[in-house]
């Protein structure tokens, strides 16, 4: 450590320096203009130089205080003045600390507006993008963390009373009050990708802000709330399976009012996808598996309707079959007339991973517009059809492709197959034809009807997840299980000492078992927590490899404090009061085993 303290002076020196991070206005650190922590800058700050989302430049982008950095940079001093001061530099460490006192003091009256800190203050007052949103109202994600950065108990309240504000404002439909930012901003945030309101860190649902929120709420006098938190992410998980996903979408899902046109095909069709007869290509060329028990006529498959032909009613003919391979049509133009904003395609495809055609829009005054029908984009395979449904990646509103139908024979995979969507980039003018073209190598794409909708692509998404931050991140949900709700929290190095403060009573729970223990030095902690069925007393059994423990234990609201005893022997404990809460606590209790009892009435 000590050998490492001159590097982390010199990067302090550069963050309060240098112009791209440090603002002579305000004398605090500033950046461009992003969402909290981000990297990408906003739509209107990309057009100053190269266009590009990462790139600010001094003298033309638009810079402004972001009280996150500056909260992380004031923890980050108090943390290097700890260091210096054990390593013997003690002017060193009154310097850094009273550089983050000074930080602290700027930054509480520039930012802290009584409820929470406010996310960007651009330093040119004429600087007034139009963001779709009050920017002076929105909460975003480093608000949670800077409940654990060592601001004041006071402001950590209000925070968290912000968070319980969202939670009952957020709209239906939302996983939790956990967003990047709230509101989410409607416009100038839309080019870096995922770019969509409600998706990612514009509006998203972070269990890393659950995780921050919940450990600041355990200390900070809203244990039931913690608990609460961790118990809705805890749904997360068992609803996804095991997995905690790191963002979900902010805001419930919304059918967009849309009206279809169903094509008749019924002239362009060449193949069958139910048996054979004579002349008539059968499903992709394999007679002995194809869409039997396929419903025709009138359907509907994910939302769409379609007109499925059946092939008994004409001339065995239900489906447009296109390939290079004998037997097949390798191009056809369906007649549309008609404007729309988006076509819908009932299809599917079998071959290799090549292309497998492509599709051309015809508009009335000549222009066209063309796109590849590509495996696991647009279309899939018939054989064991697979789409979005059990990915890990979102956002789900971006879906184009979904299942529209399957079915399994006995013995065999199942078969199926796709609606699938595409926007029109020219919704106002008027489309002249469909036209259909076979790609290469044997593949074959079997096109069985085709509509067009007013109104862009939308499936109804499977589920809620959303995209853009690695799921590592919802790790800190264990920092807040194991120092937030189980308590444990290493105070010296390798638990040499080590503050209990379990806070089980906070999550309905009478008994638990605990060990937190690093495999590299073999440094741990272990403790078993017991509340009598009478509720009138609580048990706590310690031990691990620290020199020193401290025990904080939270006591039932309707109940107080009678005696208390170590090792079988009378001790006095303390009452430590944060908000409502109320803790029984023993300090500088020594190594070894210890049983504490807590007799309460």
């Amino acid at each position: 450590m000590k050998g490492k303290l001159d590097c982390a002076i010199r990067a302090v020196r550069y963050v309060t320096s240098d112009p791209y991070r440090w603002s002579k206005k305000y004398q605090l650190m500033h950046r461009g203009y992003t969402i909290d922590t981000w990297d990408f800058t906003s739509d209107d700050q990309q057009k100053v130089g190269d266009d590009c989302v990462f790139v600010v430049h001094p003298g033309k982008s638009e810079f402004g205080v972001f009280y996150g950095d500056n909260t992380m940079l004031i923890v980050g001093c108090r943390r290097l003045a700890e260091m210096l001061n054990f390593a013997g530099r003690s002017r060193e460490a009154v310097e850094h600390a009273a550089l983050a006192d000074a930080l602290q003091d700027r930054l509480d009256k520039l930012a802290w507006n009584g409820e929470f800190y406010t996310h960007w203050i651009a330093e040119n007052p004429d600087y007034h993008p139009d963001m779709g949103v009050d920017t002076s109202k929105q909460v975003s994600l480093s608000n949670a963390y800077t409940l654990n950065r060592g601001i004041s108990h006071e402001q950590c309240v209000a925070i968290i009373r912000t968070y319980q504000r969202i939670r009952r404002e957020m709209p239906a439909g939302s996983p939790g009050e956990f967003y990047g930012i709230f509101p989410p901003f409607q416009k100038n945030f839309t080019q870096n990708q995922p770019g969509e309101v409600w998706e990612y860190v514009n509006g998203g649902v972070l269990s890393t802000v659950a995780a921050e929120l919940a450990l600041g709420a355990f200390e900070h006098g809203f244990e039931e709330y913690g608990a609460d938190i961790l118990r809705r992410e805890n749904a997360v998980a068992e609803r996804y399976n095991g997995y905690i996903p790191a963002t979900l979408r902010g805001k419930g899902f919304e059918t967009p009012k849309r009206s279809f046109q169903k094509l008749d095909m019924r002239s362009l069709v060449n193949a069958s996808f139910s048996g054979t007869a004579p002349g008539v290509p059968a499903w992709v060329g394999d007679q002995g598996h194809d869409l039997t028990g396929l419903p025709t006529g009138a359907q509907e498959f994910q939302g769409v309707p379609f007109d499925v032909i059946d092939p008994a009613s004409n001339g065995h003919r239900g489906c447009l079959g296109l390939s290079d391979s004998a037997g097949y049509g390798v191009s056809a133009s369906l007649p549309v007339h008609a404007k729309a904003s988006s076509i819908y395609l009932l299809h599917a495809f079998a071959g290799g991973d090549h292309t497998s055609g492509t599709l051309t829009i015809h508009y009335a005054d000549g222009t066209t517009h063309s796109e590849f029908i590509e495996e696991g984009k647009n279309v899939g395979s018939w054989w064991e059809p697979r789409d979005s449904k059990y990915n890990r990646e979102g956002p789900r509103t971006g879906d184009k492709l979904h299942i529209a139908w399957q079915h399994a024979t006995e013995g065999f995979a199942s078969t199926g197959i796709y609606a699938a969507g595409f926007n029109n980039p020219h919704p106002e003018l008027e489309i002249a034809s469909l036209d259909f073209s076979a790609g290469f190598g044997g593949n074959k794409w079997m096109v069985l009807a085709a509509t067009l909708s007013d109104a862009p692509v939308f499936f109804k998404p499977y589920d809620d997840l959303s995209s853009g931050i690695p799921d590592g991140w919802s790790a800190a949900l264990v920092y807040a299980v194991v120092e937030g709700l189980a308590g444990i929290k290493d105070d010296g190095v390798a638990f040499s000492r080590a503050i209990i403060a379990p806070r089980w009573e906070a999550a309905g729970v009478n008994s638990a078992d605990v060990t937190v223990r690093y495999p590299a030095s073999e440094g741990y902690c272990h403790y078993r927590y017991q509340r009598s069925a009478t509720q009138n007393s609580v048990t706590l059994e310690i031990t691990g490899s620290a020199h020193e423990f401290e025990l904080r234990i939270l006591l039932p609201r309707d109940r107080q404090l009678k005696s208390a005893r170590l090792d079988g022997q009378p001790v006095s404990a303390s009452l430590k009061t944060v908000e409502q809460s109320r803790y029984a606590v023993l300090n500088k209790v020594g190594s070894g085993v210890h049983l504490v009892e807590l007799d309460l009435s």
